[in-house]
């Protein structure tokens, strides 16, 4: 990743972190005049999307910052190391897009899609946690290349995570 892709990455992260800001605000003040129990539900709601969203950007400022270390210490993944992290991105932005792409959908589907797109991250991360031990034990691979791996393997099933918590609570609204 090149140093523009990371400052863009770093951009859309300042970005959205503003942009929590400024919708927790308005949230909290929403909150402070009186409403019926489901307009508070649906105030929730929200703020417990744009809580997740935020917490993304978190996990892609992460991912970003391995790829700057990385390339810093000249640390070398496998190509079957590489391939999975590559496979893991796809999975999670599908996920991403589906969640986006709402439009032909109704709620309840879109928890249905998002629920078998986390277990999908979860089951392939487990896999792929599996595959790195395995490497180790062959000596394919360093213990500082796999500790960043497994790092970046979190970061991606915690994406998961948090597009099921959206799902879960925009059928809620």
């Amino acid at each position: 990743m090149g140093e523009g892709g990371i400052k863009e990455i770093e951009k859309r992260e300042d970005a959205i972190d503003q942009m929590n800001v400024h919708l927790s605000r308005k949230v909290a003040k929403a909150l402070t005049v009186e409403h019926g129990y489901g307009d508070v539900m649906s105030i929730n709601h929200l703020f417990k999307i744009v809580g997740n969203i935020e917490r993304i950007g978190d996990h892609a400022m992460n991912l970003a910052e391995y790829a700057v270390l990385i390339k810093e210490k000249d640390i070398h993944l496998s190509q079957e190391a590489l391939d999975e992290v590559h496979q893991m991105k796809e999975v999670c932005m599908k996920a991403l897009n589906e969640l986006i792409d709402t439009r032909q959908l109704d709620r309840r589907q879109v928890l249905g899609e998002a629920v078998v797109f986390e277990q999908q991250i979860d089951d392939t991360n487990f896999q792929y946690r599996e595959n790195q031990m395995e490497r180790l034990r062959k000596g394919t691979c360093n213990v500082e290349s796999s500790i960043i791996y497994s790092e970046m393997l979190t970061d991606y099933e915690r994406i998961g995570d948090h597009i099921l918590n959206i799902a879960k609570s925009y059928v809620m609204l």
